[in-house]
């Protein structure tokens, strides 16, 4: 039985040279590379499951990062998912016990960079938050989810900062900047995390559920 791990290649999900770097691995899609540099820039770190993750039943096809520090799935489509694509984010989230953030679009600060976050317990209920963008305190630095409009919030939960109106901000300086390297042209493809960065950031469960078999 073949295994799809953390970083691991499964090559019948794959369309072999694409995206691939000198190890053998391989982005599943440009989308997701560019994720990989935006959340690099920003100092976030994560791990790629580029290929078929297995559920308790069939299997879950759209690829995801996992974000240890933010304890957050994140899933991408270029255009607004059919419900089959909700359906696999909101189980992922279910089986694993974790947030699960799917943007839609580019990775780009405009109306069409958003994320719908499912819960856990979003498969049961069907409710879910829509309109989340990234988000940098102003105070700590911390770099999170957070609704649009909702700059009282900190992704960090420092204290609020006294007297002023907006706690966070979308499009500060940091943001930018990783946004504008996701899209610079490469020549090589950006490499995929290493399989020593896995076992020490993840929760018990999600290395469990990454190592199941297919």
């Amino acid at each position: 039985m073949k295994k799809t791990g953390m970083g691991q290649h499964n090559t019948e999900s794959q369309r072999p040279g694409k995206h691939a770097d000198n190890t053998g691995l391989t982005w599943r899609s440009r989308l997701d590379e560019e994720w990989a540099i935006f959340l690099t820039a920003l100092d976030l770190p994560f791990a790629y499951y580029p290929g078929e993750i297995n559920f308790a039943v069939n299997k879950f096809a759209l690829s995801a990062l996992w974000l240890p520090r933010q304890e957050i799935w994140l899933q991408a489509v270029l255009r607004k998912p059919a419900p089959g694509v909700a359906q696999q984010a909101m189980r992922l989230a279910d089986e694993t016990g974790y947030d699960v953030a799917l943007f839609i679009g580019r990775v780009a600060l405009t109306e069409d960079e958003s994320a719908y976050v499912y819960s856990p317990l979003s498969l049961h209920t069907g409710l879910f938050t829509s309109h989340m963008k990234w988000a940098e305190c102003l105070r700590c630095g911390a770099i999170g989810l957070i609704a649009q409009g909702r700059t009282e919030q900190c992704p960090g939960h420092c204290l609020p900062m006294s007297g002023a109106e907006d706690q966070v901000a979308h499009n500060t300086p940091r943001l930018l900047q990783a946004y504008a390297q996701a899209h610079l042209p490469r020549a090589l493809p950006f490499p995929l995390p290493s399989q020593e960065d896995v076992d020490s950031t993840h929760p018990s469960s999600i290395i469990a559920f990454s190592k199941r078999d297919t």
